[in-house]
Formats: structure tokens, sequence, C-alpha cells
């Protein structure tokens, strides 16, 4: 049971990468491909780890999982704000004339 559980979860992980992958091709610009490539495979990866710990779990492979979550939990989200930064300086901006640009223009506070 708690074998086809594991497989049950590697086998969603996988097809929510698999998923994610199909929307980097269906996004417009860099701004929502940014949103697919870190969100996405991150849940991904999680359910992926959380089968590969019911099938193997020991302390030690508890104590990687960890690690690993961390870093990708962590280190994702830094790299995909300094990605967006540069695509900004870079003028990689939307063409569409409705989306508003928070940064060149502040929303006001009230």
């Amino acid at each position: 049971m708690i074998e086809n559980l594991a497989g049950i979860l590697i086998v969603l992980g996988a097809a929510v990468i698999s998923v994610s992958a199909i929307g980097i091709l269906r996004m417009k610009n860099v701004f929502f491909r940014i949103h697919v490539v870190t969100k996405s495979p991150s849940f991904g990866f999680l359910l992926m780890l959380s089968g590969f710990l019911l099938k193997y779990f020991s302390a030690i492979h508890l104590a990687k999982s960890l690690l690993l979550l961390f870093f990708v939990f962590f280190t994702v989200p830094l790299a995909s704000h300094m990605i967006i930064q540069v695509a900004y300086q870079m003028n990689r901006r939307n063409a569409d004339p409705e989306m508003r640009d928070d940064i060149k223009n502040p929303p006001s506070e009230g």
C-alpha cells in the first residue's frame, strides 16, 4: 500500500513538472514564464521527494531530503527574482498597453 502511494506521488510530481514545461511554451513573456518555471516544478519536486521518502524512509534520507527542500524552496525564488530584475532592466516589458508598470509608476497609497 505504501509503495503504491509512493509511486502515485512520484508520477503526480512528474506530471506537474511536465505540465509546467508545456506552460513555459504557452506563456507570452519572461514575467509569466518565470512564474511557471518557479512555482510548479517546486511543487512537483515536493511531491516526488515525498514519494521517495515514503518508499525509502530512513533518518539519513530524511535529513538529505530536508536539506534539498531547503535549498530548492529558498534558492529558486531568489534566482527568479534576480532574473526578473535583469529582464526588467533590459526592457523586456510586456507590450500590452493595459498592463501597468508599478516599478516605473508606483500605485498611490490610500
